[in-house]
Parts: C-alpha cells; structure tokens; sequence
C-alpha cells in the first residue's frame, strides 16, 4: 500500500498557482555543505517501459500486485487516458499491467494500493479530480475488475486505504477536489463501501492525504494536505474522528499545501508531520508531548555551538539561547517595511506596474542583527530594524513545493525528505526539479547536489512523489510524476522586473585630454521584443530513480 509504505519509511526503517510560482519571493538558501561522515545517496534512471507525452497530475503508488517481491508502480493521466499500472520486474524495467482500468479521460489524482477483499493480491483504489473515486479489484496478473458501489462521483484529488474500525476489512479516506471535503468509507471486504465520517471536515478540499497513527492509541488516524493548511483527525476506531491540528498553520490563502507526509524528523518516537507550501517550500511540524505542533522554521540557535540550528529549548544551544524572535533590518528601498537580512531581501515582490520602476533594495539593519529580541520588549531593543519572528529553513529552501515523501534515504537511521518543485520561483516552463534532503535527526537538513544524479531543473512541473526499494538492495527508490501543458525547454526568463541601472557615456576626446567625467546616459526605454509564445501541448512523463550509497 502507498500510504502505508510511506509511513513505514518515515518511522526510519532503511528500506526495507499563481501558486506556480509566487515568483517574486527570493529562495532561502538551502544548505550546501555536507558535513562530515554524512552518506549522500547516488541515482540512476531506471524507467524503462514507462511513458512519455503525458500530463501526470498524479500521486505515485507503489505496491506489489503480482506478487512477485518487487514494487510495481501506478499513477493517473491527465485530460489523456485514464489510470495506469505498471509491473516492475526489479532491475528497472515496467511492464503495463493494467487490463480493465478505465480508458477514457480523467483529470488527475491519487492511487493507493491495499488487498480488499483478502483474496491475497492487491487491489487499488484510484482518486480522480474530475470523476470521483473508484476501486479495482486485482487478480494477481495485471487484470482490474470494479468494486466501487458506494463511493462518490464527484471529484476527490486523493485517496488512501486504512482499516479504521479494525474489523479486518479495508476502509478508504478521501479528499475532495471541489466542496465536500474530507470523507471515510468503510469496506465490507466485498467491494461495497459507505460513508462513516462523523467529525471530518465536510466542506471546501484538500490536495493529498495519508494515514498513521498519530497518537499512539492503536487507531489509524487521518493526515491531510487540506485547504485551510495541513489538518491532523484522531480517530477512536468505531468511525469516528476528532481534529488535533493545534499548532499547523491556517493560512488566509487557501489551497497553499498540495502535499503531505508523516514521519519521525527528531527520532522522538512520535510521528511528526510534512507539508509542501507551494509559496513557501517543504515544512517540517514537530510533534509535541501534548500532541500538537511545532513549525522548524519558526525556532533557532542564536550564539554557542549549535548557532543557526534548530531548537526546541535552550538546552539544545549550548553556549547560546533558543529564539523564537530576532533582530532584523527593515527596507527602506524596494519592499519598503519588510523585515531583511541584507539587500536582497528587499527586492520588490509587486509585479510591474507601467509608469513605475522598482528601485534598488536596500535594507537598514541594526547593530544587533540576528540577536534574540523579546517580540514584547522595548520597541527600542533592534533600532533601526524590528524585533521579527525566525523565519529559517534549517537547510530546506524557499521553493514551489508539490510532492513529498520520507524516508530514510541513506540509511543512516534518520527521516530524511524528497521533493518535488522548483527553487528558481523566478520562472515558469521547465525549471521543476526532484530534491532530496537528508535530515539528521534534529531537524536540519542537507540538499543532495544534482551531481548525485537527480535533476533539480529542467523539467516540466512535479506532481506527486512516491518511495520504494524497487531492486531489493537495501537502497530507497524514487518514483516522480510530472507533466505540463509547456514543454521542459520553455523558460519564462526572470519574471522579477529590476531596476535600471544608469548607463555611462565613455568622455569624448577633450575629455579625455582634460580629464572631464563620463557622461551619464539615461537607460534605453525602447520595448523589448516580446518573446515568443511557447507550443502548447501534453508535456510529461512517470521517472523511477535507483538510489545507490557509496
């Protein structure tokens, strides 16, 4: 099961838009430098029999449905043909396996692999944007029959399978793409499925969803990429569920999250939550003791050893204080009032207006930048620059994040995350790319370079991301949907307008006799030529990296 392989990756087990961009947001730097002794995974394409041309706006399932012990891979089509399956034979090589499945066309979703009917082989259970959720029972060889009386015909962007009231037979979860929210259906074992979803968010939709227990109480609770922000529901095992999302984020733009995931970032022993903000970037919520959730971003070291890093207390920074606050400058050019660092974080988000050109950032920062402020104290404490709230990544970046996975992708013992996005949010076209950043066990994390073998450019946009150990060697793989009505060789160009620099005219020759200055020379306001309108089409594909540790 897709769900459910991906929470037993996350408890760190070795492996056994506008929203498209928000591109006038400046990335956060993601951290470059390996640190010592840190194992960095290697990949090679392994593909071959998967497709190209498509749209895949699709999660990845994996799941054994021959029974044979290797992963097998499913994802669905978008306005092209319907849900695929593919048979991995384990050295990279996908065989279709997917007779009786729907040929006509959907919109995109979710899949999810589970045995329904305890027949012994997989079945699966196919969420689609358009026309709702349906599942197929399997045979063992690649042939598909329908077991959907019950489940809704309209549009869910995500499905997973659970037993939630512990009676043996499997149950599903959905989310919808359009105003019906999250639901539950539970299964009789023969294909016949009704609604229990007392306590559920029955309105507005949701991106992606999966399932764990959250709680520890032996019942399978509900994790969900919804639109008001990542949504945890506790479930009591009979069918009934309780909100517990105290601490993750409700932001006022809704549909922000797109993906989610579950897993032990701090090896706490308590599943933790990871959402992809498609304005902000991969976050990291850490589970509490009173089981709510604390975002990493929102904390750091300042001072001592541990500077910079991740905390939880001040007995995690040595030397050094936990800050949840800290001295920043202000702008007073370019995104005037912003708090910033330096001048580039003053850099004009507006998009250009005719009539006004952006100026040039600058930040007016204090003496006391970065130092721990009281965000209550005197008002005085960071002059000229504010008391602000931390805002930093711990090595993930500012990105257009879209598909998440953890693992535990060097087997070093600690979750670690795959993304799917761009960091260039400057751009539009083929600028996506697959991340992966290894955790080490606090909260902090290191990006992979592309040189490991994934592309971090180039391609068109990401979907869904889904892990697996196709070749039995001991090594998570990596399984990406992408697809785009722009080719992967359009690029926008910066869509950031700068400011015009004042060109110099070089002194004539009396000038340079007598030493006279160069002569400023207003910058050229002829129009640019605007730039060719890309080809449109059905741009994507399904890509299956072999990870490899040295």
């Amino acid at each position: 099961m897709r769900k459910a392989s991906k929470v037993l990756a996350a408890v760190v087990l070795p492996a056994c838009a506008l929203l498209a961009g928000c591109p006038a947001q400046k990335p956060r730097a993601a951290k470059e430098s390996t640190p010592p002794g840190m194992k960095i995974p290697q990949y090679v394409s392994a593909r071959a029999g998967l497709p190209n041309g498509k749209i895949w706006k699709s999660q990845i399932a994996f799941g054994d449905i021959n029974n044979d012990g290797f992963a097998d891979l499913g994802a669905v089509s978008r306005l092209a043909d319907g849900p695929w399956i593919w048979a991995g034979d384990g050295k990279g090589n996908w065989t279709d396996a997917s007779a009786g499945l729907p040929r006509e066309a959907f919109c995109g979703g979710g899949m999810d692999f589970g045995d329904v009917n305890r027949d012994g082989h997989m079945d699966v259970a196919i969420a689609d944007h358009c026309k709702g959720v349906f599942v197929f029972l399997g045979d063992g060889t690649g042939r598909w029959k329908s077991a959907s009386a019950g489940l809704p015909t309209i549009g869910c962007e995500d499905v997973a399978f659970g037993d939630f009231n512990k009676d043996g037979c499997l149950d599903l979860v959905t989310v919808a793409a359009s105003e019906e929210g999250v639901r539950v259906f539970t299964g009789n074992c023969k294909g016949v499925w009704r609604e229990s979803s007392t306590g559920l968010a029955h309105t507005e939709w949701g991106n992606s969803v999966t399932v764990a227990d959250m709680n520890g109480d032996g019942n399978l609770d509900i994790v969900a990429a919804y639109s008001a922000g990542p949504r945890v529901w506790l479930g009591d095992g009979r069918g009934n569920w309780q909100e517990a999302s105290a601490g993750l984020p409700a932001p006022e733009v809704h549909g922000l999250f797109w993906g989610i995931a579950v897993g032990d970032i701090n090896g706490d022993g308590r599943p933790d939550v990871v959402a992809t903000d498609q304005s902000r970037g991969p976050q990291v919520y850490l589970q509490t003791d009173a089981g709510g959730y604390v975002a990493t971003d929102s904390r750091q070291c300042v001072g001592g050893a541990n500077d910079g890093l991740f905390c939880q207390s001040s007995a995690d920074c040595p030397g050094g204080t936990c800050a949840t606050h800290v001295c920043k400058g202000v702008c007073v050019k370019g995104a005037r009032g912003n708090a910033c660092f330096t001048d580039d974080d003053c850099e004009d988000p507006s998009p250009p207006r005719p009539g006004r050109e952006p100026e040039a950032p600058k930040c007016d920062v204090p003496k006391n930048l970065g130092q721990a402020c009281n965000s209550e104290g005197n008002p005085a404490q960071c002059v000229p620059g504010t008391c602000s709230a931390v805002q930093n990544g711990h090595g993930l970046p500012l990105m257009n994040a879209l598909g998440i996975a953890v693992g535990d992708m060097n087997n070093d013992g600690k979750a670690d995350l795959v993304v799917a996005g761009k960091t260039n949010t400057r751009e539009i076209g083929g600028v996506y790319g697959v991340f992966v950043f290894l955790g080490d066990g606090r909260g902090n994390f290191t990006m992979v370079p592309e040189s490991a073998g994934l592309p971090h450019t180039g391609r068109e946009r990401t979907w869904g991301v889904g892990l697996a150990d196709i070749d039995r060697d001991g090594v998570l793989d990596i399984g990406v949907a992408f697809g785009d009505v722009l080719p992967p060789t359009f690029r926008s160009g910066d869509l950031v307008k700068k400011p015009a620099k004042k060109a110099e005219k070089k002194p004539g020759f009396f000038g340079r006799l007598f030493g006279g200055k160069a002569e400023e020379k207003a910058p050229s306001t002829a129009p640019t030529e605007a730039p060719k309108p890309p080809e449109r089409g059905f741009f994507g594909s399904i890509e299956v990296w072999r990870g490899q540790l040295p």
